[in-house]
């Protein structure tokens, strides 16, 4: 699960030039699949300083998902 409370999938993991672990796909809104991203500290944690205490999603259209980053 990629956003808490929320159906949501994770289908890329890439790791920044700091060690932090990214994990982008998408999470469902009750409406539509928005664009979701994690951020997590090199230990697995949570990185509450990205986004929302950890957490971005941002809604492009209808149904967004991201499959892979770069």
């Amino acid at each position: 699960q990629i956003y808490p409370g929320y159906v949501s999938t994770i289908y890329a993991v890439a790791i920044d030039t700091d060690g932090k672990i990214l994990a982008a796909g998408f999470a469902w809104n009750l409406n539509n699949d928005v664009f979701a991203l994690a951020r997590f500290n090199a230990d697995g944690s949570i990185d509450k300083d990205f986004g929302n205490q950890g957490f971005v999603t941002t809604q492009i259209g209808l149904a967004c998902r991201a499959y892979a980053m770069v």
